[in-house]
């Protein structure tokens, strides 16, 4: 069961993060830290969050197989979708939300 950290941060394990994202209508994991795998920096901020280099998510999904990409930065609590996101978020910049 993922520990909750903040209202908008919750860690599972010991070293990843979940978040919400409101582009996709779902949760986020991330990785920090020393283990294997992708990695990002963290600012140790529960409530403000930087989390680098960006976050690029694809995935297939539905009866024709579409590719759905989010890509964004986590910077002082902030999601900045950039501009290849497939979702209705793409180029916002929008606040973290709560679980």
């Amino acid at each position: 069961m993922p520990e909750q950290l903040s209202p908008i941060l919750k860690r599972t394990g010991e070293n990843g993060l979940l978040f919400h994202c409101p582009g996709c209508s779902c949760n986020h994991l991330v990785h920090y830290g020393e283990c294997g795998g992708p990695r990002w920096d963290w600012n140790g901020d529960v409530n403000r969050p930087t989390l680098l280099p960006s976050i690029l998510t694809r995935w297939h999904y539905g009866i024709s197989n579409e590719t759905h990409v989010c890509h964004l930065f986590i910077e002082d609590g902030m999601l900045n979708y950039q501009g290849d996101c497939t979702h209705a978020l793409k180029g916002k910049i929008t606040p973290m939300v709560e679980f």
